[in-house]
Order: C-alpha cells, then sequence, then structure tokens
C-alpha cells in the first residue's frame, strides 16, 4: 500500500489513473476506426468450413486469396516461410487443398484464417497453417485461430498434429507450446518443427514395451543335440 501511495498524483490513485488511461485511449481508438486489443473484442467469432464437403461455398478461394494479399511482407514470411510474391500467393489459392478452413472475424472485417490440411492413410497427419493481418497483430486472434484448427484436426482423428515455423516468429512459438506442442531440431537451422500427438516410432516402442513376454519353453533349444 505504501507504494501505491507513492504513486498518487494530483490526488488520484495509481489505479484509477490507470483506469481513465485507457479508457481515453480506447476512445481515441474507436474514433480513428483502429482494431481495438484482445479484451475489447467481444465480437471476435470463429467459423470452421469443411472446404471438400462445400462445394457450393468455392468463394472460399477468394477469401482466402484475398486475406493472404493483405499481409504485409514480414508476415508473408512467416506465413509461407519465405518472401512471397501476389501471384504466387494467388497461385497458392488456386490450388491449396485443406480440408477445413477457420475464419475469423470482427464485425464484419475478415482478420485472420488457419488452414488444416491432413494426410490420410492408416497414420493420418495434420498440418496447420495460419495467418493474421498486421493490424490485428498481439489481440489473441492467432491463439483462438489455433486452438480452432486443432479442435478441428481431433475431430478427424489423427495421429498427429504438425506445425512448421521460422524461429524468428516467436508468437506461434509460444501459441504451439501452450497448446502442448513439442519443438524438434529441423534440418533447416532457421526452421521449426513441432508435433502434437506420437510419432510412429514412440508408438511402436510403446507397444513393444507393453507386449507380453514370451513364455519360456522347457528342453534343449531346438538348435541344439539333444
Amino acid at each position: 500500500m505504501a507504494g501505491l501511495r507513492r504513486l498518487r498524483v494530483l490526488g488520484i490513485p495509481f489505479q484509477q489513473r490507470r483506469s481513465h488511461l485507457v479508457s481515453a485511449m480506447q476512445h481515441c481508438m474507436r474514433r480513428s476506426g483502429a482494431p481495438m486489443p484482445a479484451q475489447t473484442l467481444p465480437d471476435l467469432t470463429l467459423s470452421t468450413l469443411p472446404t471438400s464437403s462445400c462445394p457450393e461455398r468455392a468463394d472460399w478461394r477468394d477469401r482466402l486469396r484475398d486475406h493472404l494479399l493483405r499481409l504485409g511482407p514480414d508476415t508473408r514470411l512467416n506465413r509461407f516461410l519465405g518472401w512471397t510474391s501476389d501471384a504466387a500467393i494467388a497461385k497458392y489459392a488456386a490450388r491449396t487443398a485443406p480440408v477445413a478452413l477457420i475464419e475469423a472475424r470482427v464485425g464484419d472485417h475478415l482478420c485472420g484464417m488457419a488452414e488444416l490440411h491432413v494426410r490420410p492413410g492408416p497414420w493420418p497427419v495434420a498440418e496447420i497453417a495460419l495467418s493474421v493481418e498486421d493490424a490485428w497483430h498481439r489481440r489473441g486472434i492467432g491463439a483462438a485461430l489455433f486452438a480452432s484448427a486443432v479442435r478441428a484436426a481431433r475431430t478427424r482423428d489423427v495421429r498427429e498434429i504438425w506445425v512448421f515455423y521460422l524461429k524468428s516468429n516467436l508468437a506461434i512459438r509460444k501459441i504451439s507450446e501452450r497448446a502442448g506442442f513439442t519443438r524438434i531440431e529441423d534440418a533447416d537451422p532457421a526452421m521449426v518443427s513441432a508435433h502434437l500427438g506420437r510419432s510412429l516410432a514412440e508408438d511402436e516402442a510403446a507397444a513393444w514395451n507393453t507386449a507380453p513376454l514370451p513364455v519360456p519353453v522347457k528342453g534343449p533349444p531346438a538348435n541344439l543335440p539333444g
């Protein structure tokens, strides 16, 4: 309490001054049309579109393309793990084949998207790729998209979920680690691979460790003279 008393200015307690300052900043942001911080985004909505089962909603490719084209240079670098031109983005949006697309909207504005890709087969593996437009960074939107993509992957009974990102991308590192993902050394020193779930080697080791021991047979071994 002594510390708080020393922070009084013009007779206004520190907590109250901070509240007034935050309110004033939010008022200015509303007047300017700037995005609001996460705690002031009650109208953030996420919607998941299963792309393969909704051919009548094929306009998702246009929305994905337009969203990716709005990304700034650094955000594009983090999304595609390299510098990417507008033409390359348009080609990517026309060819990519995610099993689901998660859209993040604040009001009517599309501000982020996550793609869920699944490799089918006896060992189905998923990969998550997401991006949030520059003006909406540090609002918790990426974490919300990531969590929604993980849930969508779980409903498809995948054995592993992977995410690949640059070492400089601290935001996705924090998001994935909080979700329980484990980082794995990548052959590229600038890259990070992280996964959630057991690998095939881990699954085989677990099966070996839990397998019943063979019952010893009485008598001499079959390859020795009796």
